[in-house]
């Protein structure tokens, strides 16, 4: 050992002597210096300088960086999180530390004669390691906050899964509405909302942003959930717009309260079906679909009507779905020949030849209301999947 590294290890010892010191014009120094860290109880934060002061003294000794677990405890970083110091804050609090340490190591070196070249060595030593530490601390920080996302994410799709569910009720109800700013005494939307092609998360995420960012009313707030592969929540009164470019169905139920949202969830549950069913990108509610809900629950019915109105068409793949599209475009237009021809860019001779062609195959009457309900329940039971 050269006469330079006793000498260090001589300002080691001294250093080490007069921790309590050194934590003491740290913790002054942050404390001024640093006003987020005024919340943080004097007693963490006089240990955790501490534990600083330590490690740096450590690194000195033993002329190596230490390893970055050493230097910050996730616990602390926690803590700090949680009190609202921001990682800027908590990395300048560690290079004011350091620069605390630092002058004290200077100071020891040239009051005992260390050649300069060997104070230079450790002072880029201590700057390594603050590096090192301000690393650690960003790591750490981002770690923290995406872990935090994530739980604040759970907790968001967990309220509106048993919201829906009509999980939630009385004391618990008024605890979870308050945690997320719902107010009681207010009308929220039931909204159900699914992309058409299929499963994207990050289509899905911009569908649930839109719906919980972009609608209600002022002072209203909006909690909008992933369930599976839908957006499901409640939203204010007013009625949202579809995002572009999303193609995908939002179902909206009636406003009610919160003690009664489940019946508005049943709703939007079924309007989305319709809409669903439908495969056009749309924003439906009750008044839009009316008894196009009640389709889904009565399948022998529609299995019925099937039989009756669609099987005879045969299986013509290319004949059998332009029939249907005609019968769907005519009862949409209220039986106008006109403005279902205009529609389906056709002659009006044409519409008129496959209508006529429908009541051959079918042996009914398109002048029978019967037949135009049952055709009606039928065209929208089946929905896309028959075109």
């Amino acid at each position: 050992m050269d006469e330079r590294d006793v000498l260090v290890d001589r300002v080691v010892d001294r250093l080490t002597d007069q921790i309590e010191a050194i934590t003491q014009e740290a913790v002054e120094a942050g404390s001024l210096d640093i006003a987020s860290y005024g919340v943080v109880p004097m007693a963490d934060l006089r240990l955790a300088i501490e534990r600083n002061v330590v490690v740096a003294v450590q690194a000195i000794r033993d002329g190596s960086l230490p390893e970055p677990e050493d230097i910050l405890d996730v616990s602390v970083a926690r803590a700090r999180l949680e009190l609202g110091v921001s990682v800027d804050d908590m990395i300048r609090a560690y290079r004011l530390c350091i620069n605390v340490i630092r002058g004290r190591f200077e100071r020891e070196c040239m009051a005992l004669g260390v050649p300069a070249e060997a104070i230079l060595r450790y002072s880029n030593l201590l700057w390594a390691v603050t590096d090192i530490a301000s690393t650690r601390i960003s790591r750490v920080y981002y770690e923290l906050e995406v872990a935090e996302v994530l739980r604040d994410v759970r907790l968001r799709d967990s309220f509106v899964r048993r919201l829906s569910l009509g999980m939630l009720g009385g004391p618990e109800l008024a605890r979870h509405a308050a945690a997320f700013g719902l107010d009681l005494g207010c009308n929220y939307v039931a909204v159900r909302a699914r992309l058409l092609d299929g499963h994207d998360p990050e289509l899905t995420e911009r569908l649930r942003r839109s719906l919980e960012t972009n609608v209600g009313q002022t002072n209203t707030v909006s909690v909008v959930g992933i369930v599976g592969d839908d957006c499901v929540g409640v939203i204010g009164v007013r009625r949202p717009l579809l995002p572009r470019p999303v193609a995908a169905v939002i179902g909206l139920g009636p406003p009610v309260r919160l003690g009664e949202i489940s019946k508005s969830f049943d709703v939007a549950a079924h309007v989305l079906e319709v809409g669903l069913r439908r495969g056009r990108p749309a924003v439906m509610s009750l008044d839009d679909v009316s008894w196009r809900t009640a389709v889904e629950d009565h399948g022998e019915l529609v299995e019925l009507l099937r039989r009756r109105y669609l099987e005879p068409l045969g299986e013509d793949a290319g004949f059998r779905p332009v029939l249907i599209e005609t019968l769907r475009a005519y009862l949409a237009n209220g039986r106008s020949v006109r403005a279902t021809a205009h529609e389906l860019f056709v002659h009006e001779n044409t519409l008129r030849y496959r209508l006529a062609r429908f009541e051959e195959l079918t042996g009914c009457s398109l002048n029978s209301t019967d037949v135009l309900i049952e055709i009606s329940w039928v065209i929208e039971a089946t929905g896309h999947a028959e075109r």
